[in-house]
C-alpha cells in the first residue's frame, strides 16, 4: 500500500488505490478456498496450500526488486 501511494500522483492516488484494492481482493480473496482445496486434493498434503502463500511472497519479492526506489 505505501509502494502505491508513492507511484501514484495526488489527484489520482484515491482512485488508483481503491480499484486495485476493489480487484485484488474479491479475486485473490474469491478464489484462495478453491485453490487451497485444489492444492490439497492434488497433493494429498494438507500442508500444501502454504505453497500458494509463499509463491505469493516470491512475487511481491520480486516486485519489491523492480521498483525504483524513492
Amino acid at each position: 500500500m505505501t509502494v502505491g501511494v508513492g507511484l501514484s500522483r495526488p489527484r489520482v492516488r484515491f482512485t488508483a488505490l481503491s480499484i486495485g484494492d476493489s480487484v485484488a481482493v474479491p479475486i485473490f480473496g474469491g478464489f484462495a478456498p478453491f485453490i487451497a482445496t485444489f492444492l490439497i486434493r492434488g497433493t494429498g498434503s494438507p500442508v500444501s496450500p502454504s505453497l500458494s502463500v509463499v509463491f505469493g511472497a516470491l512475487i511481491g519479492a520480486e516486485a519489491r526488486l523492480l521498483i525504483p526506489a524513492f
